[in-house]
């Protein structure tokens, strides 16, 4: 592993012994006081420009108002948009790199907008899933065909939305694919891959994940896994990496539900081997893993974690891991209903426009376990939620991540000295 010091710290016998040097540098964004405060459950996502795009809501505002932000790093600034009110809380985004659209999501209010970044027009299609107050649409997704991937949560489905014919929603039922535990599959975080055919997503449960396969779209195959004995994780954020392997592979968080602190981990599950999970703990008890993104093809993990204080980790998930074992259960020809969407309000944004004055700072990494994890702190009081990674360069990244305590945008990024 190569040597990742302090600029603080020793920086010429470093660079006498190894030649090179490297320091995580951390770049702080605040946005708090622009009257920002950053939705913990909005996510990030960065577009072909790379401005990083996230969710907020305009504090101290009586009602509190939502909003749809970007960050541009080179410039400086946030640009920010004012929701219309039939937006209550921006629950999700997704990033559609082929239109150039930023898809967002209001979970209580069930609306499902189309944002085009170009023309600052938004198009809300109201789905006609209702459960009075209880959020459903809990993440999204988008396949190279501009499909939009949906996760409900409470209406125990997958649902498919093709905004070239937006008059109805396909949904899925998870409700027949029980795990080992009985517990009904309640999708939670989606992914999908490109071609649009396999949908993943994570429900409640140990280890619980499964795939929707839309070979058939009329007659789909419903996969589910779960842990074969109890082990108090349950997934939370997936990702997929298709340049890993033959098929690729699926990526996701482990979250301790357990009284008792245990230690949380990485889960990653090779399609073509059914039965069994690899995992790989972060150093911290208790971290509260939540978002996760990859450097594609190099199985280098990174995570946010919102406690013990709110901190970047990068698992190495290239060697062999822990092993769960799976079991694997398989429903099929589920048929989708196709409930009708009312046609959808469209609405002008208008833009507001702030400079930044970030905060940059160096760290060194908190601890290392077996050589797998590299932490570093944010700050004593950050919560970091959502990550999203930008490559600089051939061989760096730029690691995002939205703090939903100190309403600031961070950037984690590594650095030669």
């Amino acid at each position: 592993m190569r040597l990742r010091v302090s600029v603080f710290v020793l920086l010429a016998a470093a660079l006498w012994l190894t030649g090179s040097a490297y320091a995580e540098k951390i770049t702080s964004y605040p946005v708090g006081n622009l009257g920002l405060t950053v939705v913990e459950d909005g996510g990030l996502v960065i577009d072909k420009s790379g401005f990083i795009w996230f969710a907020a809501e305009f504090t101290p505002a009586v009602p509190v108002r939502p909003a749809l932000c970007y960050l541009d790093p080179v410039k400086k600034r946030v640009i920010s948009y004012r929701l219309p009110t039939v937006i209550d809380y921006v629950g999700a985004l997704a990033y559609d790199a082929k239109r150039n659209i930023i898809w967002l999501v209001d979970s209580a209010g069930q609306t499902l907008s189309k944002f085009q970044i170009t023309t600052r027009k938004l198009t809300v299609y109201y789905l006609p899933i209702l459960h009075g107050d209880m959020p459903d649409i809990q993440s999204i997704a988008v396949d190279e065909d501009g499909h939009v991937f949906c996760a409900l949560y409470v209406s125990e489905a997958i649902g498919i939305f093709n905004p070239a014919a937006p008059t109805t929603l396909a949904m899925y039922s998870t409700e027949e694919a029980d795990d080992p535990f009985d517990d009904i599959i309640e999708p939670y975080s989606i992914v999908v891959e490109a071609d649009g055919l396999t949908a993943w997503f994570t429900g409640d449960g140990d280890w619980v994940f499964g795939n929707l396969d839309l070979t058939d779209p009329l007659a789909a195959d419903l996969n589910t896994w779960a842990a074969s004995d109890p082990t108090d994780i349950e997934t939370y954020c997936l990702r997929w990496d298709p340049t890993v392997g033959t098929e690729g592979r699926l990526f996701m968080t482990g979250f301790n539900t357990a009284d008792d602190p245990a230690a949380e981990a990485i889960g990653k599950f090779d399609p073509t081997v059914t039965d069994a999970l690899e995992t790989y703990e972060v150093c911290a008890e208790d971290a509260g893993l939540y978002g996760l993104d990859l450097e594609l093809g190099a199985e280098e993990v990174w995570v946010a974690e919102s406690e013990d204080p709110g901190a970047a980790a990068e698992v190495d998930a290239s060697g062999d891991g822990e092993n769960v074992d799976l079991t694997m259960t398989t429903t099929e020809d589920v048929a989708p209903t196709n409930p009708s969407v009312p046609r959808p309000k469209i609405y002008q944004l208008s833009a507001k426009t702030c400079p930044l004055k970030p905060n940059i700072y160096n760290v060194a990494d908190r601890c290392e376990e077996d050589g797998d994890t590299e932490e570093f702190p944010i700050s004593p009081t950050s919560q970091p939620a959502a990550v999203a990674i930008r490559p600089i360069g051939l061989t760096g990244y730029a690691v995002w991540m939205n703090d939903t305590y100190d309403d600031t945008i961070v950037m984690v990024e590594e650095i030669e000295l």
